[in-house]
């Protein structure tokens, strides 16, 4: 009901013209927000007929997340060769591994066995892509919101939504558009 009461909301907004209502584009991202994490812990309530959409949405923004990540350089961290960085994706998988001492040693593993440290920077990249696909299309995976995966899919998800430009989101909404 709450997803419906913000599209509700959202088409009663007006975007003409090159000014838009400054709450537009915080309706259209709240308007989002709800309707993935309605799909993701599989909501009774959601309208499924738009599931296989924000399946392919969700899908697209985990990697996007994944090809933004530096991957060399968090192999680099998680074999103490390398010291920082700036990129939130790379940060949001290193957090993710630290807090978990079964992913660590998954990673660990994979990097230990590649004959090559860009090897293992490439079985690591495929690992977590093989595993988050697994989580997007097992909704009972995604229901385990304490899961490790479900973890660093959540946070990769968040870092997707801070760097999106809603205002220009919302103006694809426009007629003109």
């Amino acid at each position: 009901m709450q997803q419906l009461g913000c599209y509700g909301k959202l088409l009663a907004c007006k975007c003409q013209g090159t000014d838009l209502k400054p709450t537009v584009h915080r309706l259209v991202e709240m308007w989002v927000k709800v309707a993935v994490e309605n799909w993701i812990i599989s909501f009774l309530g959601r309208n499924r007929r738009y599931d296989e959409s924000l399946r392919l949405f969700v899908w697209g923004l985990l990697r996007s997340a994944l090809a933004y990540a530096d991957w060399d350089v968090l192999v680099g961290l998680l074999t103490g060769e390398g010291e920082t960085s700036e990129n939130l994706f790379t940060w949001t998988l290193y957090r993710t591994i630290m807090d978990n001492s079964q992913l660590q040693q998954n990673v660990s593993t994979l990097i230990g066995e590649a004959p090559t440290v860009y090897a293992g920077v490439d079985t690591v990249k495929d690992w977590f892509e093989s595993q988050l696909d697994t989580w997007m299309t097992v909704p009972t995976a995604r229901q385990h919101k304490n899961s490790a995966m479900s973890t660093l899919a959540f946070g990769l998800i968040q870092n997707t939504y801070s760097v999106i430009n809603w205002e220009h989101v919302a103006r694809a909404f426009r007629d003109d558009y």
